[in-house]
C-alpha cells in the first residue's frame, strides 16, 4: 500500500522510544443524546446511579478509541493514518463526565510494510488522578524517510 509523502509531523525521525505529545481532552457527556438510543449511564448522572452504581455519567469506549486515533494520527500523519491505521484499545477503570483525560503514546516497534515503515504507538489513558484507564495500541505505515 502507498504511503503518504506528507511532511513528517515531527521535527526528528521517529524510532522506539520516541514519545507523542500528550492529547488532553475534557470529558462533558450530559447533554448527549445517547445517537437516538434514549437516556443511559454515559448521558444521565441518574441512570449512571441506577444501574451502574457510578456517581457520574461514563465516558464510552467509542468517543475514547476517536481520541487515541486522533493522537495517533496527528503523531503519525493524518493522512497516513486515514488510509493505514490501527487502533486496538482495552480498557479496565471508568471515565467520567467532567474529567479531562490524558492520552500518551511512545513507539515501541518500528517494521517494513510494503513501501514504508508500520510504526506502533503503546497508547495509555489516564484521568485526572493519573490511574489508567486504558492501554492498547494504535499504529500506521509512514514513509520510510520518516524514521531513524
Amino acid at each position: 500500500m502507498a504511503t503518504t509523502k506528507a511532511k513528517a509531523t515531527t521535527k526528528a525521525k521517529i524510532r522506539v522510544g520516541t514519545e507523542i505529545e500528550p492529547l488532553r481532552k475534557h470529558i462533558l457527556l450530559e447533554n448527549l443524546d445517547g445517537k437516538g438510543a434514549g437516556t443511559s449511564f454515559h448521558n444521565s448522572s441518574k441512570v449512571a446511579m441506577e444501574i451502574m452504581a457510578m456517581p457520574r455519567p461514563i465516558g464510552n469506549g467509542s468517543r475514547m478509541s476517536a481520541y487515541n486515533a486522533e493522537a495517533a494520527a496527528r503523531f503519525l500523519g493524518r493522512e497516513n493514518f486515514n488510509h493505514t491505521g490501527i487502533v486496538d484499545l482495552h480498557y479496565n477503570h471508568p471515565w467520567f463526565s467532567g474529567d479531562t483525560m490524558t492520552i500518551t503514546g511512545r513507539v515501541s516497534d518500528i517494521r517494513q510494510e510494503g513501501d514504508g515503515q508500520r510504526v506502533t504507538l503503546d497508547m495509555r489513558i489516564e484521568n485526572p488522578d493519573g490511574v489508567r484507564c486504558g492501554l492498547g495500541i494504535c499504529s500506521a505505515v509512514v514513509p520510510n524517510d520518516w524514521v531513524k
